[in-house]
């Protein structure tokens, strides 16, 4: 590298990420902190991205064990790579919701995020839940939002769902399913 910064390493990084190449991705984050050069939030999300496509769990610790440790304040690209990226495609589904009960400022990409990932690892009754929180918070669902709704229904043999669609896809909510 011509120059050492965080700029060129995030590069590095990351471009190993999206390549395919997840371990290299991990290991240059690794070597960019033992040469003393501080990760920033993007170089952090692409490590996350890498760190699922690899499914360690262990190692996922240890790169958020980063995250406090340099005093990353985290964002929603954050919280939603952490979420779903990381914690979710690794199967930790309590890390994840962990992350997602500390975020204070929840927005529907975030509900979404998780709901969609509960209804994929078959957690139904926990993504109705998240739903039910996510419309007392005054969130208007979208398309999304309904086609995870529809598939937790439809895992969960939920008849009384369907009383209730109408009104979501009402004019007060917005929701145009066709």
């Amino acid at each position: 590298m011509l120059e050492n910064n965080t700029v060129s390493w995030t590069s590095l990084i990351c471009g190993h990420g999206r390549r395919n190449m997840p371990k290299e991705a991990v290991f240059f984050v690794f070597e960019m902190v033992a040469a003393g050069i501080k990760p920033n939030l993007v170089t952090m999300v692409c490590v996350i991205s890498a760190c699922a496509k690899l499914k360690y769990a262990s190692l996922s610790a240890r790169v958020c064990a980063y995250i406090g440790e340099f005093g990353l304040k985290s964002n929603m690209l954050m919280v939603n790579s952490l979420v779903d990226d990381m914690y979710m495609k690794c199967g930790a589904t309590d890390a994840a919701k962990q992350v997602f009960d500390d975020c204070v400022k929840k927005n529907l990409v975030l509900y979404n995020t998780i709901l969609s990932n509960f209804v994929r690892q078959g957690l139904a009754s926990e993504a109705v839940s998240i739903m039910g929180e996510m419309l007392r918070q005054g969130l208007r669902p979208d398309k999304v939002t309904m086609l995870s709704a529809i598939s937790a229904c439809a895992q969960l043999k939920c008849l009384s769902f369907w009383k209730v669609l109408p009104w979501l896809c009402s004019k007060e909510w917005t929701v145009r399913l066709g």
